[in-house]
């Protein structure tokens, strides 16, 4: 890059009249329209009484240890999970889904977002999350009797308020620039994703044989499924600045998963406590982010992003432990964990 500037030198009185370099003494740091600092290899064209004459820009500490910044949000995340299991080990036997849960969970969410990137390019990110289940969500139960969701004798409802959530993601990877406006990064790292589900206030909606609980509400209900996500991803991020402080910015990243879940089945006599069953099993998913930050002062910004994440396991392992201390295993058909949000951050850039 060439920059020509026009430097109006006023020279203060008592200088002498032999100095050969007026300006050996000064320091110049240019920014560019997004706030970086630009690179030590730009190239100036200063003009003099003696002619045009180039320089280099020194290396800024800034440019040398890298720039980073530190994100506090807080917005809406709503989390929803759904697993069924069969009656058997094999998924071969009548009903192939004899019980299927499902959550929806509105929740209250704080993150913590940081970030560095070094002069060479190479970046370093971290990610904490932290979500509490806010009312109007809901819990289904429902069993069957034949294949494929036929002939359902059971199906009750819940409350899952006090439903909770933390994540955490590390990641490092290489930022490239795209010419002057546009960056894209390649980035790998490892995640984890941690769901304490409830279930509070139980109704009983539907009761044929051989299920003998009456209709309406049922006391005591305290029940949990707590699952937890973790493993290695890859992902692809972008941003591009469009002028007078605004840019906007958007990722996709791929995650391979093992699940590890318990659950405490309060109301069940016959099953053993503080773990009724446990779920394990490998899956996959991905997650897509979309954003945009307006800067109001140097070094501050304001942004939005809108999230949504999926993950997925296939035929894992369902195992009953029951009171006698005995245990039986079952196929996990499938475990679903989706989740949306719509965050709003303060963003301090160093």
């Amino acid at each position: 890059m060439r920059l020509a500037l026009a430097l109006l030198c006023l020279l203060p009185v008592g200088v002498a009249a032999s100095t050969t370099d007026p300006l050996a003494g000064a320091s110049i740091t240019l920014f560019a329209a997004d706030a970086d600092p630009l690179p030590a290899e730009t190239t100036l064209t200063l003009f003099g009484d003696n002619g045009p004459t180039t320089a280099t820009l020194e290396d800024a500490p800034a440019a040398d240890t890298g720039r980073g910044s530190l994100t506090l949000a807080a917005g809406y995340r709503h989390e929803s999970l759904r697993f069924n299991f069969a009656a058997d080990r094999s998924g071969k036997r009548t009903p192939n889904i004899l019980s299927e849960l499902e959550w929806r969970v509105p929740m209250a969410e704080l993150r913590l977002n940081a970030d560095w990137t070094q002069r060479s390019g190479f970046t370093v990110e971290g990610r904490f999350a932290w979500a509490h289940g806010v009312s109007g969500g809901k819990v289904q139960d429902s069993d069957y009797l034949q294949d494929n969701r036929a002939g359902e004798f059971s199906r009750s409802y819940a409350d899952p308020d006090h439903s909770t959530a933390y994540d955490l993601s590390l990641g490092a990877g290489w930022r490239f620039p795209l010419g002057q406006r546009a960056r894209l990064s390649a980035l790998a790292g490892y995640a984890l994703k941690h769901v304490h589900f409830s279930m509070r206030n139980g109704r009983q909606v539907l009761s044929l044989p051989p299920q003998s609980m009456p209709l309406g509400d049922f006391a005591g209900l305290d029940s949990s499924y707590t699952p937890q996500w973790r493993g290695p991803w890859l992902a692809l991020k972008s941003e591009l600045a469009l002028g007078a402080g605004f840019a906007v910015h958007a990722g996709l990243g791929y995650h391979r998963l093992k699940l590890k879940a318990e659950a405490d089945w309060n109301l069940r006599d016959d099953r053993a406590h503080p773990v009724s069953f446990r779920h394990s099993g490998s899956g996959d998913g991905w997650d897509a982010q979309l954003g945009a930050r307006w800067r109001f002062s140097r070094g501050q910004e304001v942004s939005l992003d809108l999230g949504k994440r999926r993950f997925d396991l296939k035929d894992g392992v369902h195992t009953n432990y029951f009171a006698d201390g005995s245990a039986s295993r079952l196929r996990l058909n499938e475990v679903r964990s989706e989740n949306w949000s719509a965050i709003v951050g303060y963003r301090i850039s160093y």
